[in-house]
């Protein structure tokens, strides 16, 4: 049998010379995610999915306010989602799948939070499938209006599905 691995790299700066974005596809890093992602504020776009990140997701994270979309997913990450992820409130698409996360969805992501702040009311795709993060899906999933994709199969939720989720009206049937 023979393999065939197609491998990316792609980083885009601004024209003032901020990084906006970093996409690394099956490269083999081995290497946890940095502590200091706080240093790109300017990020847009994260993915470095299939490339073995290890440990686990920096709070960091959540001092990228232009964030749109992340996605770790087929790596060995570890622990849980950080809380500080609700900050993100360009956030629109989350894709965590295949990884050995645990505990529960954080409540900042999904808008257990003040609603003059409407954490990451934008958020499109929330990917946790192949996960073990658990627990059921909290209510507050309905106020993410513009949720079009929940991605859990595999993961570790129990509970009933709650009426709330109806209130999300742009969800696929995948």
């Amino acid at each position: 049998m023979k393999q065939v691995f197609l491998e990316t790299y792609r980083m885009a700066v601004d024209s003032r010379g901020h990084v906006t974005q970093i996409s690394i596809q099956s490269i083999p890093l081995a290497l946890p995610l940095p502590s200091n992602l706080s240093a790109f504020p300017f990020f847009q776009t994260l993915v470095i999915s299939n490339a073995n990140l290890t440990g686990p997701i920096p709070p960091s994270i959540g001092d990228c306010p232009s964030l749109t979309t992340i996605n770790l997913s087929s790596n060995s990450l570890v622990g849980f989602i950080p809380t500080s992820i609700g900050k993100l409130t360009n956030l629109q698409e989350i894709i965590l799948n295949s990884n050995q996360l645990n505990g529960k969805i954080p409540d900042e992501i999904v808008g257990r939070i003040p609603d003059e702040l409407r954490a990451c009311s934008n958020l499109t795709v929330l990917g946790l499938a192949d996960t073990e993060v658990s627990g059921s899906l909290p209510t507050s999933l309905g106020k993410l209006n513009n949720l079009e994709i929940i991605s859990i199969y595999t993961a570790m939720h129990s509970g009933e599905i709650h009426k709330e989720i109806s209130n999300c009206s742009h969800l696929v049937n995948q």
